[in-house]
């Protein structure tokens, strides 16, 4: 039986406000899931 799983995804700022949704830059974080 499996007790977790983990995804990580590189967090973006396409969703931080109507500037950034053209640049959507990928930063050195990481959204876990």
């Amino acid at each position: 039986m499996i007790d977790n799983i983990v995804v990580k995804v590189p967090a973006t700022s396409a969703n931080m406000g109507p500037g950034f949704d053209s640049l959507g830059i990928a930063l050195d974080v990481w959204n876990e899931v």
